[in-house]
C-alpha cells in the first residue's frame, strides 16, 4: 500500500491495472483505509449491504478464488458441517487446511448488486485477519478504483 499510495488515479480490472493522472478516473465517496495493529498490512474497506444490514468488508487481491466474498465464522450449522470440504492456504506459518463451506449470497458492494458465493471458513485461532473480506473474483463484474491524494475509492 505504501508504494501505492504514490501513484494517482489507480485503476484495477481482471485484465490488469492502470495508474497515473491519465487512468480514468470518477469517484467522490471518502476512502476507508485500516491497517493491522503492527501496520504492516493496510486494507482498503468497502461497504457491503445484505439482508437489509451494512458490513465493512476489506478487500484481499490476495484472495483468488472464485468466491466473491471470504467469512470466518466460529462454528457452522449442523446442515454445513455436512457440506464443508478442507482446502488449503498460505498463512504466516505456512500452508495450512480449514474447513470451509460455500454459500450464495447477493449483496451490494457500493452500489453495485451481486450475486455469488461466499467462502464460510472456520476461525480455530485469534487471527489478525478480517473476519469479512471481498475477494479478487469481484473484477470479474466491476473494478476497484482509488485515489491516495484525494482519499477517494469506489467499485464500480
Amino acid at each position: 500500500m505504501q508504494i501505492l499510495k504514490q501513484f494517482p488515479h489507480f485503476h484495477m480490472t481482471d485484465t490488469g491495472v492502470t495508474f497515473g493522472p491519465a487512468a480514468e478516473y470518477d469517484c467522490h465517496r471518502p476512502m476507508l483505509l485500516s491497517s493491522d495493529p503492527s501496520a504492516n498490512s493496510a486494507y482498503l474497506v468497502f461497504p457491503v449491504v445484505s439482508d437489509q444490514s451494512v458490513r465493512y468488508a476489506y478487500l484481499d487481491s490476495g484472495n483468488i478464488g472464485d468466491a466473491l466474498f471470504f467469512e470466518h465464522v466460529p462454528y457452522f450449522s449442523p446442515e454445513e458441517q455436512k457440506q464443508a470440504t478442507s482446502f488449503r492456504a498460505l498463512t504466516t506459518t505456512g500452508v495450512g487446511t480449514f474447513l470451509a463451506v460455500y454459500r450464495p449470497m447477493t449483496a451490494t458492494v457500493d452500489g453495485v448488486k451481486l450475486t455469488g458465493k461466499v467462502q464460510k471458513a472456520l476461525r480455530h485461532i485469534p487471527s489478525l485477519i478480517p473476519d469479512f473480506l471481498l475477494t479478487s473474483a469481484l473484477l470479474q463484474h466491476g473494478s476497484f478504483y482509488f485515489d491516495f491524494p484525494t482519499h477517494t475509492l469506489c467499485y464500480k
